[in-house]
């Protein structure tokens, strides 16, 4: 039964349906530079970085994938929603906003040292439409030459579309390309992400690898102090409960954080909690 009321999330968890998860993330983040986006997938902690493969294809990502936070498997008949979460950094001038995402799908390890790189992504379990389903590459090792990077991929209507991403010169394990956005910028016409094809290299980068997710965002979280909790609530403060959508693999969300970074300071810790409930 679908929940659609406080009342509903009240009586969910009295009824002992709901899951509160820590995430908690000690591998040290120096970022990049002010007003850069970084991944926290690759990050070491609880739960572990996330393990994936360079394989053409890449891989379809939910809550059974290693490194994924733990979420119970949700029952056919069974909706999944979030209504808050909280998040706690050690420093907010290293990174003043947090985003919780969906994880659909990723590949790692893309090297830099040809042309072209066919990908040809498996086709999206959860949000099969593509719309809101956003594309990022993120940087796998520190990179000392600036690259431009561009993936050709399928729009939400089934139009072929193409996105240019530039790599700076100092562009820094774990950062978002190109710098300042969380995402890529897609066509004009394009709501979403259906899939991608292949990237194109413009300037060859040895030894250097990136990696691209394809996500749907769910919740941005400000910092805005050293070691202070803060939570949202869904349902009271963005006027809605937020389902968390389950695959037609019958499999959960692959949940994980990205990082607006406010400044250079080093992170050396990142804690935080969902909470859901199900009904």
């Amino acid at each position: 039964m679908a929940i659609v009321s406080y009342d509903g999330i009240i009586s969910a968890r009295s009824s002992g349906q709901y899951e509160d998860p820590f995430y908690m993330k000690t591998e040290s983040i120096t970022p990049q530079a002010a007003n850069v986006w970084h991944s926290f997938c690759n990050v070491g902690g609880s739960p572990s970085s996330l393990t994936i493969t360079s394989a053409a294809g890449g891989i379809t990502m939910n809550s059974t994938v290693a490194g994924a936070l733990s979420l119970t498997t949700p029952a056919t008949a069974v909706s999944h929603y979030l209504h808050s979460a909280g998040v706690c950094v050690s420093t907010h001038m290293g990174f003043g906003a947090m985003m919780l995402v969906d994880v659909i799908w990723a590949i790692k390890g893309i090297p830099l040292t040809g042309t072209t790189y066919d990908i040809n992504s498996s086709a999206w379990v959860r949000s099969t439409d593509g719309i809101n389903v956003q594309m990022a590459v993120v940087t796998d090792a520190t990179a000392a030459t600036a690259s431009t990077i561009i993936i050709n991929y399928t729009g939400h209507d089934g139009t072929t579309g193409k996105s240019t991403c530039l790599m700076t010169t100092a562009s820094k394990i774990h950062a978002i390309n190109p710098v300042g956005q969380p995402w890529a910028t897609l066509q004009a016409t394009h709501r979403g992400v259906k899939s991608i094809q292949s990237i194109n290299v413009g300037t060859t980068i040895a030894t250097k690898t990136v990696s691209i997710i394809a996500f749907k965002p769910l919740m941005v979280i400000p910092t805005v102090k050293d070691n202070i909790w803060i939570e949202r609530d869904a349902t009271l403060q963005i006027a809605g409960i937020t389902p968390l959508e389950k695959g037609n693999d019958e499999k959960g969300p692959y949940l994980a954080w990205l990082g607006l970074s406010a400044g250079t300071g080093a992170c050396a810790t990142f804690t935080a909690q969902i909470r859901k409930v199900f009904g």
